[in-house]
């Protein structure tokens, strides 16, 4: 169904998140600058900084832009109002409608997609259904396609690492996890999105994800942030978080070569007498994605003893073999560890799940936790179906 349908209608909702009027007063000036400072310091030092001469303008006809995806030399943009899939030079904007898909009848609201190997998989948010099609040809592939769970009920976006499918649904605001051969429900990989991310007036606001391998970003319409989290165990990464320009509205589709992420907006132009153009919008994440950003925090000192020492090897080994990302700490750290785990005395090294300083942190319960057999329980529960 159309995600007109599920709240204040876009022009109601882009009305009412306008910038506000500048601070009169010294105190309210006082008070915006310190907000400002502590909500950078929060988000962690790495900004993503715009490239305008990559972002382009979409064509007049690009009613409602969704999803986004590309090959790294053609950008494609679902068309949830019309029901298309167009096709652009990524290098330069223009319109390329010799790469247009022509769709089937049957889906009218794209609004995932997400290219591999010449093949393009759809997600029709109103229908609730997958489609995969292939580049060369044009052609629908139905073998491929598979059954999405019938708990999807607001299906936006979706990304892939091979093996793995990730299908967002804004209803559940959640990450739903397939076997990408045949669609095998994978709920050990699911991702839950972080509720306070929700926009308060449109409940309904993830829209589109695109990942590293490491890290999975997911974009929120009415939202100024693109929202970062682990792609193995979910955890959020906020040092990774993309702020996008104040000129940005809606932001929708995301896609990234790794090095600059393009994000579609839905909201560019004013909607009033009937004028309607988006945009696609261009930015330099490679500070973002060297970012700390790792599952797990290992407290390590280089000092300790024999049994320290074997404990720390046979982690990293756990971790670098299921191919989970971490951050180290070292040097003498005894003393944080302990304040860190509410206990006297930690075995060394410790570990935490996430980052145990940074801001919402949730503390582990004190008994057998942190140490390498907890270590060894937590990497076999997020490496499933991998």
């Amino acid at each position: 169904m159309s995600s007109a349908s599920h709240g204040p209608s876009r022009r109601a909702v882009l009305d009412r998140i306008a910038p506000p009027r500048l601070p009169i007063t010294w105190t309210q000036i006082v008070a915006l600058t310190a907000a400002l400072l502590a909500a950078f310091v929060l988000a962690g030092t790495a900004l993503a900084e715009p490239v305008p001469e990559k972002g382009f303008e979409l064509d007049t006809t690009d009613w409602q832009p969704a999803g986004i995806t590309s090959d790294g030399v053609t950008l494609w943009v679902a068309d949830a109002l019309e029901g298309e899939v167009l096709a652009y030079t990524l290098s330069t904007g223009a319109r390329d409608p010799s790469k247009d898909i022509d769709l089937d009848p049957e889906i009218n609201g794209p609004s995932g997609l997400w290219v591999n190997s010449g093949l393009l998989w759809i997600v029709d948010g109103r229908i609730d259904e997958l489609y995969v099609y292939s580049l060369v040809t044009g052609a629908r592939i139905p073998g491929l396609e598979f059954e999405l769970s019938a708990d999807q009920v607001l299906p936006r976006g979706l990304w892939s690492d091979g093996r793995t499918l990730w299908v967002l649904d804004a209803y559940d605001f959640k990450l739903y996890a397939y076997a990408i051969s045949g669609g095998e429900r994978k709920p050990c990989r699911d991702i839950a999105l972080d509720p306070a991310t929700a926009n308060p007036d449109y409940r309904f606001s993830p829209r589109h994800l695109w990942s590293d391998g490491e890290t999975i970003w997911v974009s929120e319409a009415f939202s100024d942030t693109v929202y970062a989290y682990a792609l193995v165990g979910g955890t959020r990464l906020p040092s990774r978080d993309l702020k996008v320009s104040s000129e940005q509205r809606a932001p929708t589709g995301i896609w990234s070569d790794g090095a600059t992420m393009w994000v579609a907006d839905a909201g560019y132009r004013s909607y009033a007498d009937g004028v309607v153009g988006d945009k696609v919008y261009a930015y330099d994440v490679t500070a973002l994605r060297t970012a700390p950003a790792g599952v797990f925090t290992i407290y390590y000192d280089p000092s300790a003893g024999p049994n320290e020492r074997q404990r720390y090897r046979t982690a990293l080994g756990l971790l670098k073999t299921a191919g989970i990302p971490y951050t180290e700490v070292t040097g003498a750290v005894q003393g944080d560890v302990n304040r860190l785990a509410g206990v006297s005395n930690s075995v060394m090294p410790r570990f935490f799940l996430g980052d145990p300083t940074a801001a919402g942190w949730v503390p582990q319960p004190k008994s057998n936790n942190g140490g390498l057999r907890w270590l060894r329980g937590k990497v076999a529960e997020l490496s499933c179906g991998r």
